[in-house]
């Protein structure tokens, strides 16, 4: 038998009751615009939820980010569970990885959280199979007493109003300030733990591991506290600093392009005088800029010497040793008169009479 209809003319939590109070057993499934939650019952009690639009409701990437389960674990237990074809609960609780109760614990907390979040739901429709499963595989089984449930969601609605209107998007960027209280609550400073740098609100959520409503009022009362404080929307923060950042990066742009100009010079350069001047054989392109000046003469010699000197860490016994490293040509060497002195570490130099 299946049961539907507008959220218009029935409320979830009517919904919910009219479940508990004929005992059914099935799946509600409830759609706002592109949002979609699926609950499963059992004799009127919710046994489990899915939601199919918002990442911090899946159990998997909750395990993750709250850092219940680290990265390279998560992958031997996703191997694990393909190969054995074991569910994911029975893979956690076998393994060592979690206790059953602490697993019941955290079904518990995802159903509330799910519950909570649709609780205000207006718009929408909603549709109840009976017999169907969502987790007909799942190892682990839990029941939530449904009124009980919306007794407490009830509760915490009535404080949405007030947090939303310091808190109205999860886009939100919240800063720690430096003036933190002596004394918080150790959920509170869980939270601030987090703020090593700006975050948005639904980071935190996905952080904290404490739920969507929990993580708010946390924020809330630290908000009230002047321990954190607003610095505005994601996306008009990042625009806003990559607006700021457009001069520097042009700056920076410039320079690069005014060093590989020069360079591009000094290459051009370089290759003219290897070419036109000294028609030097074999000199390394690095070595070229030493000989511009010149195209014989003392001058000449000096840079040939000067760049042996960078090579060997010494000067040359004799000019002919310019000529075997391609420093300088023979008829140049003839002209010139060369005096080392006893360590090579100086020399004369002068042009013969």
């Amino acid at each position: 038998m299946a049961l539907e209809g507008s959220l218009k003319d029935l409320s979830v939590p009517d919904v919910f009751e009219l479940i508990a109070t004929q005992s059914k057993s099935g799946v509600l499934t409830i759609v706002c615009k592109t949002d979609e939650v699926e609950l499963g019952f059992k004799n009127g009690m919710i046994t489990d939820a899915f939601h199919k639009e918002e990442h911090q409701y899946q159990l998997e990437g909750y395990l993750l980010k709250s850092g219940r389960i680290l990265k390279e674990e998560f992958a031997r237990i996703k191997k694990s569970e393909k190969k054995t074809g074991m569910p994911l609960d029975e893979i956690l609780i076998k393994e060592g990885y979690m206790k059953e109760e602490e697993f019941k614990d955290l079904i518990r907390f995802k159903i509330q959280d799910i519950v909570e979040d649709v609780f205000n739901w207006t718009a929408g429709n909603y549709r109840f199979d009976s017999g169907a499963e969502i987790y007909s595989k799942s190892w682990v089984k839990v029941e939530v007493n449904t009124r009980g449930l919306l007794m407490k969601a009830a509760e915490r609605i009535d404080e949405w109003p007030r947090i939303m209107n310091k808190f109205s998007s999860g886009d939100i960027f919240v800063i720690k300030t430096e003036k933190i209280p002596p004394e918080l609550e150790s959920a509170e400073e869980k939270v601030l733990s987090f703020l090593d740098r700006r975050k948005t609100v639904s980071d935190l959520v996905d952080l904290c591991g404490m739920g969507k409503f929990e993580t708010h009022k946390l924020l809330f009362g630290l908000l009230q506290k002047g321990a954190i404080r607003r610095i505005g929307i994601k996306k008009a923060i990042e625009k806003k600093e990559l607006r700021f950042n457009l001069p520097e990066i042009m700056t920076n742009a410039l320079w690069i392009v005014g060093i590989l100009a020069f360079l591009g010079a000094n290459i051009l350069v370089g290759i003219y005088v290897r070419k036109n001047l000294l028609k030097v054989r074999e000199i390394p392109i690095f070595n070229l800029f030493s000989f511009i000046e010149s195209q014989e003469g003392m001058e000449s010699v000096e840079n040939s010497l000067r760049l042996y000197f960078l090579k060997h860490g010494r000067y040359p016994e004799n000019l002919s040793r310019l000529k075997r490293d391609g420093l300088i040509e023979d008829r140049v060497i003839h002209s010139f008169e060369y005096k080392p002195s006893r360590d090579v570490s100086s020399y004369k130099l002068s042009k013969r009479k």
